[in-house]
């Protein structure tokens, strides 16, 4: 008898309940991966039960088949290549170089304005300060609004250098409207962690604050950022806040040129 997720005169939800409700932990953890084809890929799809594989060939493909065609399920594998520099390992291929966003639109002016996917909490040095042949700095990054004044950031300054581990980080910097409409200023808070023992963003946002201020004046502000909120998950999945250097930033937005930085350390 033909296993239900195997029959394709039944609705899609049906079988993909009928198919989760047999796959393993294990099986559905593997299905999630994407992994080099360049590698034992004998082992990638019996043992890890990968769901998608990437820098393959023909000979490769036709192989990943056949051992899928052994595996418990027979779930079919997604074949992925990175073509993205007019570069395959597909042997005696030829692929023009194109921007990423090519794929989605021939409109030049919308390509431009859209660009490539970039956030501002990405991991450091994940691509650098490109991609591909594309700048990673976005028309407007995390946080940047416009306003019709100007307000300067000046003399940052920290309650304590040292904070404990279940402390608060206290910091205090001047704002100043020097142009001459009233604003509400969004002040922004970023936390870099200097020093990981994972994987982890070059910086997050922890808190914010909005601040009136009349033309010509002038403001003393103070956040606050909980020790607790800095946390990280480590290696083996534990939530904790991790002793060391920290690099506090203040400004407008996540890339501004003006951020007021400061470092502190926990423990």
């Amino acid at each position: 008898m033909t296993a239900p997720y195997l029959d394709p005169t039944l609705p899609v939800a049906q079988r993909v309940a009928d198919l989760l409700g047999r796959m393993t932990t294990e099986e559905k953890v593997g299905q999630m991966m994407q992994l080099d084809a360049r590698e034992d890929l004998d082992d990638q799809v019996l043992r890890v039960h990968v769901g998608s594989i990437l820098h393959t060939s023909p000979e490769r493909v036709l192989r990943a088949h056949d051992l899928t065609e052994q595996t418990r399920l027979r779930i079919p594998l997604i074949v992925g290549e990175d073509c993205i520099h007019g570069h395959s390992f597909w042997e005696g291929a030829t692929i023009f170089p194109t921007q990423l966003g090519m794929a989605a639109s021939w409109d030049a002016r919308l390509l431009q304005r859209g660009q490539q996917p970039t956030y501002y909490n990405q991991i450091r040095g994940q691509h650098g300060d490109r991609y591909a042949d594309l700048t990673q700095s976005p028309a407007f990054a995390f946080g940047e609004g416009l306003s019709y004044t100007w307000v300067e950031y000046s003399d940052l300054g920290l309650a304590a250098e040292s904070v404990a581990a279940v402390g608060t980080v206290r910091a205090e910097l001047t704002l100043r409207n020097v142009g001459e409409r009233p604003v509400r200023e969004t002040v922004q808070a970023y936390v870099s962690d200097r020093v990981t023992s994972v994987s982890w963003a070059d910086q997050e946002l922890k808190g914010f604050l909005q601040v009136d201020l009349a033309p010509g004046e002038e403001k003393r502000v103070a956040l606050e950022i909980p020790v607790a909120d800095l946390a990280i998950v480590d290696a083996k999945g534990d939530h904790v806040v991790e002793p060391g250097e920290f690099e506090l930033r203040i400004g407008r937005s996540s890339r501004d040129p003006w951020t007021q930085r400061i470092t502190f350390r926990i423990g």
